[in-house]
């Protein structure tokens, strides 16, 4: 019903350099209830991660050696950032994505409803009303988060550091309750821009050699199916998938999950290469230990 909706601006891509978009609504239930629901759509999330920078480590312990020599801990890591990343235009893209979302809805006689009236809801009266538009680099470690400008959505608190928090339980039924059945969406994409590259031979290798460590990272932009969290204590995870909730009762409600079956390939815009970071550990056959 709302899968045509999924990855505004790159549902229908069919220009050189991104790999076609094959979506999946496997995971939810009570998909066919949603067809039963008003024409309005509330959508209480929509955010785009852009990766920024990405960290990544190997470390092998100290250890003894064959004939009673001691070997030292080993580590290699990497860091690979983005230079010149121009945030006004990703946040004009994030804004044209929500025009091309919710300019679609209205297409196809949807109601849009406004934060002001889900505010009056009870799962939203004491949380926070933020305004979009302000990219955020706290929410997801190297990522840039944005959401629309012009756009209102609530948070249960925002931090010193600027990370908006959540609810451990997901009300966005409970608001489509509130709402008299009218759907609730949640939208995110993410844009990861960097892999690990190392292959299955040399990963084999270097378990095979003790005091050996090696980190392998190639430019790769994309949209991506896995998820990125905010934090290992956080309930919020960002994955790119188009969530849509009903509830009008509790023997009539369904959730339909919108995502991609693989990741997206954007290519022709990072630099094809690998970047590593290779360290050995010190033996000590005599020192300390000898005798």
């Amino acid at each position: 019903m709302f899968s045509y909706a999924l990855f505004p601006g790159f549902s229908n891509v069919d220009a050189q350099g991104v790999s076609p978009v094959e979506i999946t609504t496997a995971g939810g239930y009570g998909e066919k209830k949603l067809s039963q629901a008003p024409r309005k759509v509330y959508i209480s999330e929509f955010r785009v991660m852009y990766q920024l920078m990405f960290s990544a480590q190997d470390t092998d312990n100290a250890s003894r050696t064959l004939g009673g020599g001691m070997r030292g801990k080993s580590t290699a890591s990497l860091t690979v950032g983005l230079k010149g990343v121009d945030v006004p235009e990703l946040q004009e893209l994030t804004n044209k994505l929500y025009a091309d979302f919710s300019g679609k809805l209205k297409s196809e006689g949807f109601e849009l409803v406004n934060a002001t009236e889900a505010g009056k809801t009870e799962p939203l009266a004491e949380w926070e009303l933020k305004e979009g538009g302000q990219p955020n680099e706290a929410q997801f470690k190297g990522y840039l988060m944005t959401t629309p400008a012009g756009f209102q959505y609530y948070v249960r608190k925002t931090t010193d550091s600027g990370k908006e928090k959540k609810g451990f339980l997901d009300n966005a039924t409970k608001i489509s309750r509130d709402l008299g059945g009218a759907i609730v969406a949640k939208v995110n994409i993410l844009v990861p821009m960097v892999e690990d590259a190392e292959s299955a031979g040399s990963k084999m290798l270097k378990d095979a050699v003790a005091g050996l460590t090696k980190v392998v990272l190639r430019p790769n932009l994309r949209l991506s199916d896995e998820a990125a969290s905010a934090g290992t204590f956080s309930s919020d995870f960002a994955t790119t998938q188009v969530r849509f909730y009903y509830m009008k009762s509790m023997g009539e409600q369904g959730i339909l999950l919108a995502g991609i079956k693989k990741p997206v390939e954007i290519s022709g815009v990072l630099p094809d290469r690998k970047y590593k970071a290779v360290a050995t550990a010190d033996v000590d056959n005599w020192g300390q230990n000898a005798g």
